[in-house]
């Protein structure tokens, strides 16, 4: 028995501006240039985007339901914040694909998820903590917590504003 391919619902344009209805935030970038296209793990290309400044996915990604933002990845770097959202292409991947390295974060509504790494290791991150900083580790989530709401393209993403949240 052959089970007929499943139909995508395409999104419903709701807006003059062409914003859509469409549950995934990162669908409206679609339209900006892309920094480069990276292959996950499960080998399929994924888009990845450099400091993506768009009010129409700012208000997407405020407005969706957590469940919906599933592997929605940035690694904020010296360089800018690389955006991509998927599950099979990790930071480390891009990391190594790309050559670069920064502060893994995941983006959801109007929160900041930051890897433990960067308070963990602060040896790893010189560009970020400056000489002789504090070694509590209390210490250096604050100042990563500082540092990440001054960042202009995390300002852009999430206008509001965000809270910081940790996971390893």
């Amino acid at each position: 028995m052959t089970l007929p391919a499943p139909q995508r619902e395409k999104p419903a344009v709701n807006a003059p501006g062409g914003e859509t209805d469409w549950p995934y935030p990162i669908a409206t970038l679609r339209g900006l240039p892309h920094h480069s296209v990276v292959r996950g793990r499960d080998g399929r290309p994924c888009r990845v985007w450099r400091d993506p400044v768009s009010a129409s996915f700012a208000d997407a990604l405020r407005r969706a339901d957590p469940l919906a933002v599933p592997g929605l990845r940035a690694l904020l770097t010296q360089a800018g914040l690389f955006l991509w959202q998927s599950i099979h292409l990790l930071h480390a991947d891009l990391e190594r694909a790309a050559g670069l390295s920064g502060v893994r974060v995941l983006l959801g509504p109007e929160m900041v998820r930051v890897n433990d790494e960067v308070v963990a290791l602060p040896g790893c991150f010189p560009w970020l903590f400056p000489d002789g900083f504090d070694p509590e580790i209390e210490a250096r989530r604050a100042f990563v917590a500082g540092w990440l709401a001054g960042q202009p393209t995390l300002r852009a993403i999430h206008p509001a504003g965000f809270t910081v949240a940790w996971y390893s």
